[in-house]
């Protein structure tokens, strides 16, 4: 198995449309938002953010 380790940040250009996105958009704050109801319904897993 191949593990690999690797930065988005370096990856993505910075004129990318998500990144021009999460500049308007804090997919944290929706995320925290969120927390409380996935903990209380869902299982361990990815966080919101990650869906989003």
């Amino acid at each position: 198995m191949t593990i690999m380790h690797y930065d988005l940040e370096e990856i993505v250009k910075d004129d990318h449309v998500l990144k021009q996105i999460e500049k308007i958009v804090s997919f944290r704050k929706i995320s925290h938002d969120y927390h409380d109801l996935a903990k209380e319904t869902g299982r361990k897993g990815y966080g919101v953010e990650i869906g989003i």
